[in-house]
């Protein structure tokens, strides 16, 4: 009998077009040519769906997806396997979008849902280019009789449109990590049940290299960790005992206890962190 999950994430490309800062999957520390072994996360998947069904949605996210020049094609194969057993959800900032349009209208006619998040505010330059991109993918799928909703919040649940946009600009987000000099720290809150439940940024199971991750803060701290240069300190040396769990071994453990606190949420602050959604350069910034 196979395991269930109700949400999976799954990183398409570890880069971003943008800096926002408190980003859930740490794109902002990412350069755009931070790109993911597609074949090999291909055959991940597939190896998921023989033993996990995904009763919610999928998302394909990043970073920023577009910036995979074959996002098409793997979407393609992701809608083989997944678009007749729960939503395939594809998150975009919406930066690329006019580059994109007659392949989004493919994949929405398909029944894959597109989702904006718009973290940049409507009066800067990228800003401006944003409300572009989304009118002008709004009137091309309204031209393919496809849905679209405008929401407030990006934790809607259950939207059946083809698009969704989601003001993620006015929003606070919360930030999982000190901050301080180029260099991430961990809150050590001695409370994992409050992290959980306050300081939480991303508690949706994330695939990635091969594992299942509780969240997207201990999937992607690694890569952080080596771009900041403290893979060997002794702030993260505790939380690093967590690596997730392989595809090969038994998964109902992780299915059944996914939501949730563990004992390395301890990492996350167990109070209201929140911190302005905003732009930042990041010195640190690099390929990963």
């Amino acid at each position: 009998m196979k395991e269930t999950l109700s949400i999976l994430n799954v990183k398409l490309v570890n880069g971003c077009n943008l800096s926002c800062s408190g980003c859930s999957h740490l794109s902002q520390y990412a350069s755009p040519d931070s790109l993911i072994n597609l074949d090999t996360l291909l055959e991940d998947l597939k190896e998921l769906d023989k033993k996990i069904d995904i009763s919610h949605h999928i998302s394909i996210l990043g970073g920023e997806p577009f910036l995979e020049p074959k996002w098409s094609e793997f979407l393609t194969e992701v809608e083989k396997i997944f678009l007749h057993k729960c939503q395939v959800r594809f998150y975009t900032n919406g930066l690329l979008i006019h580059k994109n349009i007659d392949k989004i209208i493919m994949h929405m006619k398909r029944g894959t849902k597109f989702r904006c998040s718009m973290h940049e505010a409507p009066h800067t330059p990228r800003g401006q280019l944003i409300m572009k991109n989304t009118k002008l993918l709004k009137e091309e799928a309204l031209k393919n009789g496809l849905q679209i909703q405008d929401i407030g919040r990006s934790d809607v649940w259950n939207i059946p449109h083809h698009i969704a946009y989601s003001i993620n600009y006015l929003e606070l987000w919360k930030n999982a990590m000190i901050e301080k000099d180029n260099k991430v720290y961990p809150h050590n809150s001695n409370d994992s049940e409050n992290s959980y439940k306050i300081g939480c940024t991303c508690p949706n199971p994330q695939l990635y290299k091969g594992r299942l991750y509780k969240c997207a803060q201990t999937a992607y701290i690694k890569d952080l960790l080596k771009t900041t240069g403290q893979l060997d300190s002794e702030e993260w040396k505790p939380y690093l005992k967590y690596d997730g769990i392989s595809l090969k071994e038994n998964l109902h453990d992780f299915c059944e206890t996914q939501y949730q606190p563990s004992w390395f949420c301890t990492q996350c602050p167990n109070f209201y962190n929140d911190i302005p959604r905003k732009q930042e350069p990041k010195s640190i910034k690099r390929k990963i």
